[in-house]
């Protein structure tokens, strides 16, 4: 993977909804400057009273661009292909694209052609055009691709199912007696002892980031199911999500070794870390 410090660095989220508006908390952590883009959000005036929203032309000469919209193709703010071969090719030099929202959000066939000539560009593709079906040609050219998992932590999971419940509950005119709290015991939490580690000695809150999970297995399982027959990709493609390892949500991990963190990291490092959400203990 490239080099991007996130010094002085602007990143552009395009959709301020749920994931988008959590997004721009934790990127505002990390010492990011926000260009949030939602048209119908700041046009419906149903947002925060603090929200600061600019132009999609502003937003996407970010050095980030991160997509977190719904998949709609009609209406005056109809998504189909809003990141179009004029976008994408109006990135500003060394610029990083993130793509979690749904796939046919991005035009991929313009994508492919602008990384042919725009080798400064970098793109992250979790969600594709055609799923299960992926672009070869532009998964090859991407930096990292997942096969639709943003989504898929254990912790994300368990929400979904409780939000579920809870509508079930509405609907039928019952209590809700279960609350979120409740269905994931404290236990099961992870805690990484890097007090008995005192060879381990991560230079980056990044290396740190990798050991607890390492978003590149789910780049080469997907690229590897690419390598299946061609009958045989979209079952592989479902496959990988099927199978999904479990991955904990940062804020359930706890790293135990403070004195050593300290020792071996930079402030600024340690900030990131506790940005994300790891809570670090003596």
């Amino acid at each position: 993977a490239r080099d991007f410090p996130l010094a002085n660095r602007s990143i552009g989220i395009i959709g301020a909804g749920n994931v988008g508006s959590r997004l721009q908390a934790v990127s505002e952590q990390l010492g990011l400057r926000v260009l949030l883009c939602d048209p119908p959000q700041q046009e419906s005036g149903q947002h925060p009273a603090s929200a600061q929203f600019v132009s999609a032309d502003e937003a996407w000469q970010a050095d980030i661009v991160s997509l977190h919209v719904p998949y709609t193709q009609e209406g005056r703010h109809a998504t189909h292909h809003l990141a179009d071969e004029h976008r994408l090719r109006s990135m500003v030099p060394g610029a990083v694209l993130i793509n979690t929202s749904r796939g046919p959000v991005l035009d991929n066939m313009a994508l492919a052609r602008v990384l042919d000539e725009r080798y400064d560009l970098a793109a992250v593709l979790d969600v594709w055009e055609g799923e299960p079906f992926v672009n070869i040609e532009l998964a090859s050219k991407v930096d990292i691709a997942t096969p639709h998992i943003a989504g898929y932590s254990f912790d994300g999971k368990v929400r979904g199912t409780w939000m579920i419940y809870q509508a079930l509950c509405r609907h039928l005119g019952c209590d809700v007696s279960i609350q979120e709290a409740d269905l994931i015991d404290p236990k099961l939490n992870l805690l990484l002892d890097l007090q008995g580690e005192q060879t381990y000695n991560p230079a980056t809150a990044r290396e740190l980031i990798t050991r607890i999970y390492n978003i590149h297995e789910d780049d080469v399982g997907l690229r590897t199911s690419l390598r299946l027959p061609r009958e045989r990709r979209a079952q592989g493609f479902d496959a990988l999500r099927r199978q999904y390892r479990v991955r904990r949500e940062f804020n359930t991990v706890t790293l135990r070794g403070r004195a050593h963190l300290e020792s071996v990291l930079a402030e600024q490092e340690i900030n990131r870390l506790r940005a994300l959400g790891l809570k670090i203990v003596p």
